[in-house]
């Protein structure tokens, strides 16, 4: 049988899977590399997964004690987190300048086939 895991354990675990997936969605994202970024993407995702796994802990410390979809959502938490704050900076920096258009498509824009393939 699995050991009981610890609090500390089950949050450290979070924050690491966290930060880990901050840093993916910052690879991912193909902006230029610094120790800044990286730093900032790692302490900002794992907080993120940190703050949730705090949050959800007493939830999943139960009978059934399912830790590791914990650890596994606060990989999710920490991938949204660096998106987040970079939407966030980004606005601030540049202004939130939305703009939604809607075309209409016109009949030359798509074909209608009848259905007779030769």
């Amino acid at each position: 049988m699995q050991e009981k895991l610890t609090p500390l354990q089950v949050l450290a675990a979070c924050f690491t899977i966290s930060s880990m997936a901050g840093l993916a969605a910052l690879l991912r994202s193909g902006r230029d590399l610094n120790w800044r970024a990286v730093l900032t993407a790692i302490l900002y995702s794992g907080t993120f997964g940190l703050i949730y796994g705090l949050v959800w802990f007493n939830y999943f410390d139960g009978v059934d004690q399912n830790f590791f979809f914990l650890i596994g959502t606060s990989g999710l938490v920490g991938l949204g987190g660096v998106s987040l704050i970079d939407f966030v900076v980004q606005g601030l920096l540049h202004g939130f300048n939305i703009k939604i258009t809607a075309e209409q498509a016109t009949d030359t824009d798509t074909e209608v086939s009848d259905g007779d393939t030769e």
